[in-house]
C-alpha cells in the first residue's frame, strides 16, 4: 500500500513538473506566457 501511494506521489510530481515547465502558470515562472505559446 504505501509502496503504490509512493508511486502516485512520484507521477504526481513528474505530471506537475512537466506542467510547470511547459504552462507556467504561477507567478515565480521565469518564463513569459509568450515565450511558452
Amino acid at each position: 500500500m504505501s509502496r503504490l501511494l509512493v508511486c502516485i506521489i512520484l507521477a504526481l510530481t513528474v505530471i506537475a513538473a512537466g506542467c510547470g515547465a511547459t504552462q507556467p502558470t504561477s507567478t515565480s515562472a521565469p518564463a513569459a506566457p509568450e515565450d511558452v505559446l
